[in-house]
C-alpha cells in the first residue's frame, strides 16, 4: 500500500512514519523542516497553500493521512491559518472525489472538539462544542466533518492528551521546578501514549476504518492524580495554579489545559484501573530516563 502522510515532520507525524508496517510505502510531506523520521520518500509541501494541485499530489496513493495542523503562538493567527487550511482541505477532498481510484482518508484531530464536558463520558457521537485550541482547529476540520457525515471514506481520530518525548509534558511538567495543579485539578485527563496512538492509526489504515474514532487510552484520571504521579517520579513539589497564575496565558491555552474530557475508548473502565495506572507510571519513568 502507498500512503501519503501530510505533516511527517510533526510530533505525531514522525511517530506515524517511524512505526509504519514493512509492507506500506510512506511518502511524508514537510513544510520547512525536513522530517528525521523513517520513511520511503519525503517531499516539501506547504499544505496551507490554497494553490496546491492536489490531484497531482495524491495520484497513485491508496491512503492519505492528515497529521498536519495549522498552529501558531496566538489565537488570532491560529484562526487565520485554520481558515487557509479549511480552503486547502476542501480542495483536497474535491481532488479525492474526482480521482479515478478509491482513496481512504484518515485525519488526526484533537478531543478538544468536544469542549469541556465535566463528568460526562464522551462518546464518538457526542455533540461538538470546541474549546481551547479547537476553537481555531475546528475551522480547518470542518470539511472533513462534512465529508464524514455525507458518507465519505474517512476516519476522523480524536486524539486526547498525547504523551511522549517532546510533547506538552516537557513544557508543562518537566521544564519547571514544580508540578502544576491546574484550577484544583478535578478535570479529567484522557491520555494516550504516542506509540499506542501511532499503532492505532496504522490499524485503522490496514482495516480501512471509517467514522469518528477514539484510540485506546493508556490512562484516564483527574489532573490532580496525574500531577501526583509526576511528583512521585520527579520528587518535585505540587503548586496550585489559581486565577492569578493564568493571567498571562493565551486564552485558548488556558481553556485547553483545564477542559475536562473523559473520553470513551470503548474499553469500559479499563483505562482507570491500577494496571493502566502502572503502565502510565512506567511510561513516564521511561520518558524521564530518555531525558
Amino acid at each position: 500500500m502507498r500512503v501519503l502522510l501530510l505533516g511527517s515532520s510533526g510530533f505525531i507525524g514522525q511517530s506515524i512514519a517511524n512505526s509504519s508496517p514493512n509492507n506500506i510505502h510512506v511518502t511524508g510531506t514537510y513544510k520547512s523542516r525536513e522530517s528525521s523520521a523513517r520513511g520511503d520518500d519525503k517531499i516539501q509541501v506547504d499544505f496551507l497553500n490554497t494553490e496546491i494541485d492536489w490531484s497531482k499530489l495524491i495520484e497513485g496513493f491508496e491512503c492519505i493521512i492528515v497529521a498536519a495542523r495549522a498552529n501558531s503562538t496566538d489565537p488570532k493567527t491560529r484562526t487565520n491559518l485554520s481558515r487557509n487550511a479549511c480552503t486547502s482541505f476542501e480542495n483536497l477532498l474535491s481532488a479525492i472525489d474526482s480521482s479515478s481510484d478509491s482513496k481512504h482518508l484518515l485525519v488526526v484531530n484533537g478531543s478538544l472538539s468536544y469542549g469541556d464536558r465535566g463528568e460526562d463520558l464522551v462518546n464518538s457521537d457526542s455533540k461538538l462544542n470546541p474549546s481551547g485550541f479547537a476553537k481555531s482547529y475546528a475551522i480547518a476540520e470542518a470539511p472533513f466533518r462534512e465529508y464524514q457525515s455525507s458518507g465519505g471514506k474517512i476516519a476522523i481520530i480524536r486524539a486526547p492528551w498525547v504523551l511522549g518525548n517532546g510533547s506538552w509534558y516537557q513544557q508543562m511538567y518537566d521544564s519547571m521546578d514544580h508540578i502544576p495543579l491546574l484550577s484544583g485539578g478535578n478535570q479529567w485527563m484522557s491520555i494516550v501514549s504516542l506509540e499506542d496512538l501511532s499503532d492505532y492509526i496504522w490499524d485503522c489504515v490496514i482495516n480501512q476504518s471509517t467514522g469518528v474514532l477514539h484510540p485506546k487510552l493508556t490512562y484516564r484520571c483527574r489532573q490532580k492524580e496525574f500531577a501526583s504521579i509526576v511528583a512521585g517520579i520527579t520528587q518535585k513539589k505540587i503548586r496550585n495554579y489559581g486565577f492569578f497564575r493564568f493571567l498571562g496565558w493565551d486564552k485558548q491555552m488556558k481553556e485547553s489545559v483545564v477542559a475536562s474530557i473523559r473520553l470513551n475508548d470503548g474499553k469500559g473502565d479499563v483505562s482507570e484501573n491500577l494496571e493502566s495506572k502502572g503502565n502510565l507510571t512506567q511510561y513516564l519513568q521511561k520518558i524521564h530516563s530518555d531525558f
